[in-house]
């Protein structure tokens, strides 16, 4: 049972989330400076609003039921989460400056390839952004659910605290909130993964209850191909729509390489204390039939009262640092981009901010109905990486084309190939992105080989 500290923790969280974006919400007069903010924010504040946007419940729930049912194979497939970091440094940070103007991944794309493109992309984009913030509010429900307070009022108290300064503060808001978030969860994973392991008697107790036969790596052909599609997916940059306004924000090529290259280092610690709770998850919780739930009572029950609030504020602000982005990302596209001809320019800023309550708003029905957040992820990650990758990282080399021709040939052979590896794996998933994506290269080449412009 939560005592009042625990309570007051969380609440005081909640609260702090909201007086530090509405704070910040102030002064912003047009939709330029609600997509970007009105002049050049640290490095350290970039560095960390990009990393709590990363790491979402995927990376922590979800990672933790996939260490629990797959084993300590998934845990090697970490090794590339810092690669995903430095492939976006070296590659996808080149040349940003051509993107002057821009406010998302949408109108990066129309000056790469022009308006055609850019449609797709808007569409791919809001589905993206729409389905990450669906998972974040699931995961909401079910920390709530699993501490006994109602999962649905408490959900919708979280949620209204976050539409609230997402959708008034603007990307402002949203990245001085991820700040403060970051450095909450920051706090609590080590109190967490501390508890955990010395629970089970360190690494001596995790060996000793888990055995040899689970660190074998005999692995299957099945399984081979399940590590090495997994491995190339937490490789391969999302190029998430969040992640790509935040690039715009930095505005230098040379700043945004600094703060991926940061954020790959941040990496390392993080997935080492999730790779420990999941391994101590295993232990602890075996025989679970309702794992998640089980996932966040194990979570609490390791810590004394007055820390326990201190968990559930961390875990809520891993969350909501994704949820936040994504739908502030959401509502500028779909502003700027559908609403578009049907507002004056003075209107834009009130529309933005209608939209992001509403997106946020309708996203709750659906979250509520329940979803698997790993494999909801990797089948939104299937639709959007073959689409995006690729001709993102081609429009960031000056020296290759980038006509309409080669982004809809990349985008034919990208959704033929994912299509088809969800055919042979039987679902949406990593196997499908990971061929979704060599497939939109194969697109690329295709097209530079025989197209009549490049002869």
């Amino acid at each position: 049972m939560f005592s009042f500290i625990d309570i007051l923790l969380i609440f005081l969280y909640l609260v702090g989330c909201l007086f530090i974006g509405l704070y910040k919400a102030t002064k912003i007069k047009t939709l330029e400076e609600y997509s970007l903010g009105k002049s050049q924010y640290p490095s350290t504040i970039m560095t960390a609003t990009i990393f709590a946007t990363s790491i979402s419940s995927y990376s922590t729930i979800g990672t933790i039921e996939k260490i629990y049912t797959l084993g300590f194979f998934f845990i090697l497939t970490f090794i590339a989460k810092p690669v995903f970091f430095l492939i976006s440094g070296h590659m996808l940070s080149r040349n940003i400056e051509q993107f002057k103007g821009c406010m998302s991944i949408s109108d990066m794309f129309e000056v790469l390839y022009g308006k055609s493109p850019k449609i797709l992309v808007t569409l791919v984009s809001l589905l993206m952004c729409i389905g990450m913030v669906t998972i974040q509010i699931y995961a909401i429900s079910i920390i709530l659910h699993a501490i006994g307070i109602d999962s649905f009022k408490g959900t919708i108290i979280s949620f209204m605290v976050l539409i609230c300064y997402s959708s008034l503060g603007g990307v402002r808001a949203v990245s001085f909130t991820d700040l403060f978030q970051f450095l909450v969860f920051f706090i609590a994973l080590p109190v967490i993964c501390s508890s955990a392991f010395w629970g089970v008697g360190g690494f001596s107790g995790i060996y000793n209850h888990l055995g040899s036969e689970y660190f074998n790596l005999n692995l299957s052909t099945k399984d081979i191909i399940l590590f090495v599609s997994i491995f190339a997916f937490n490789s391969i940059p999302a190029l998430a729509p969040p992640v790509m306004q935040r690039m715009l924000m930095v505005k230098s090529s040379v700043r945004v390489s600094k703060i991926f290259y940061t954020n790959a280092l941040l990496c390392i610690p993080f997935f080492l204390i999730i790779a420990i709770i999941g391994m101590t998850v295993k232990i602890s919780c075996a025989n679970s039939d309702n794992l998640e739930k089980d996932i966040i009572r194990f979570l609490v029950d390791g810590v004394p009262n007055g820390v326990a609030g201190l968990v559930i504020s961390g875990l809520l602000a891993i969350i909501m640092s994704t949820a936040d982005s994504y739908l502030n990302t959401a509502s500028i596209i779909f502003t700027k981009d559908i609403l578009k001809g049907l507002l004056k320019k003075e209107e834009s800023l009130l529309q933005v901010k209608i939209v992001s309550f509403v997106l946020g708003i309708l996203s709750i029905p659906i979250a509520l109905k329940g979803i698997n957040i790993v494999d909801f992820f990797w089948a939104l990650s299937s639709l959007w990486s073959p689409i995006i990758f690729i001709p993102m990282l081609v429009g960031c080399y000056k020296s290759l084309p980038t006509r309409e021709g080669l982004f809809w040939c990349s985008s034919l052979f990208g959704v033929l190939f994912s299509c088809l590896g969800a055919l042979f794996y039987g679902a949406l998933g990593t196997l499908s992105t990971v061929l979704g994506v060599a497939g939109s290269m194969f697109g690329v080449v295709l097209y530079m080989a025989f197209s009549p412009d490049n002869s």
